[in-house]
């Protein structure tokens, strides 16, 4: 971690104070917290909203929590995995399950003139109902959603690259999507995105766990030791799990 010194984020714990609890809060201030509240101010949120989370990984279940605690007035959080969307439920979002009919039209049978925030935390990994790869789902679906003159945030990576040994399949990303401009443009919507600077966002976020009122390590469903890593890994990645925390 050679520049691991220009990137560390002080926490206010001492060894008598610590507990696993708290620990895991403040590690969700170096990335997925973090990147979770930027999408909200990216979409323009503020108290009393509606929101549409599309994509309940971790991201997607901190947005969903952020915007609760910042005061929305309803989240829905749109998924296909039951014990995502259960998390979500736990917590006060409306959950979405895109795989029994179209996420969109279901969302607008409760809200008829559209939510007034939408935001991504899916990416370029987005898929329909039947698990096919639809890199432009995700932004269809909120302009589709979005109400007159809402905001869009996008955090969900899309990082277009050649194969590499690595990433032997790279390049079926494709650095272009369609976009639905005429309803953008139309709607008077704005978009906003991109790579999220977490220290930049530490002090106000570290404040709210500090002071006991935000708990973003709830989304945890695993802690475990380094060993049970690459196990762990492959149940994430087949989505068995929410959040795993390594204890060391």
């Amino acid at each position: 971690m050679p520049f691991a010194d220009h990137s560390l984020i002080p926490v206010p714990l001492t060894h008598e104070t610590t507990n696993l609890s708290i620990e895991m809060d403040f590690v969700a201030l170096s990335d997925i917290w973090a990147t979770a509240w930027q999408a909200l101010d990216d979409a323009g949120f503020l108290p009393g909203d509606t929101l549409a989370v599309f994509g309940a990984g971790p991201v997607g279940l901190l947005a969903a929590y952020s915007a609760i605690i910042r005061g929305a007035s309803k989240v829905y959080l749109v998924d296909r995995i039951a014990m995502r969307l259960e998390c979500g439920r736990s917590f006060g979002a409306i959950p979405i399950d895109f795989s029994t009919s179209d996420a969109v039209d279901q969302i607008l049978s409760y809200e008829p003139l559209g939510v007034q925030r939408a935001v991504d935390c899916v990416g370029m990994e987005a898929v329909d109902k039947n698990g096919n790869p639809d890199q432009g789902l995700v932004t269809r679906s909120m302009v589709r959603v979005a109400a007159q003159s809402g905001g869009l945030g996008q955090v969900g990576v899309y990082g277009a690259q050649n194969n590499t040994s690595a990433a032997p399949k790279a390049s079926s990303i494709k650095p272009d999507i369609t976009f639905p401009l005429t309803d953008f443009f139309m709607k008077g919507l704005s978009l906003k995105g991109g790579i999220v600077n977490p220290r930049s966002l530490a002090p106000q976020l570290l404040a709210l766990i500090a002071q006991g009122r935000a708990h973003p390590g709830l989304i945890a469903s695993a802690v475990i030791p380094i060993a049970d890593a690459p196990h762990f890994y492959d149940r994430f990645s087949k989505h068995k799990e929410t959040k795993v925390y390594i204890k060391f």
